[in-house]
């Protein structure tokens, strides 16, 4: 459970306090927690407002800029063979077909 909260930013996670409840019940030392949780905060969120920001003044829109970050980073880390596996494993083939369904009528929705 320490890992977790030595992740980059892990204190922003939504499910922090029921990890640090978890934690501290299981005999975990809060000091530890303390000290993982500020060591690993980078501050993310903030970093990408402050170049938003930036982008703003220099008249470039930050929400392309951000996409195309987006786009860079999912194409370097995406393993086409390890989603397939995935996806056509288990339970997930069965939830596949409804999912897609409702994607394809809410995108019409917005067309």
């Amino acid at each position: 459970m320490m890992r977790s909260f030595q992740e980059p930013d892990s204190i922003l996670e939504p499910n922090i306090l029921d990890t640090i409840g978890a934690f501290i019940k299981e005999g975990g030392k809060p000091l530890m927690l303390v000290n993982a949780l500020s060591s690993s905060y980078v501050g993310m969120p903030e970093m990408c407002n402050l170049m938003s920001g930036w982008a703003r003044d220099f008249d470039i829109d930050p929400v392309d800029v951000m996409q195309e970050v987006l786009k860079e980073q999912l194409m370097d880390r995406f393993d086409p063979e390890s989603v397939d596996s995935k996806f056509m494993a288990g339970s997930v083939k069965q939830l596949l077909l409804p999912m897609l369904v409702y994607l394809r009528n809410t995108l019409r929705r917005y067309a």
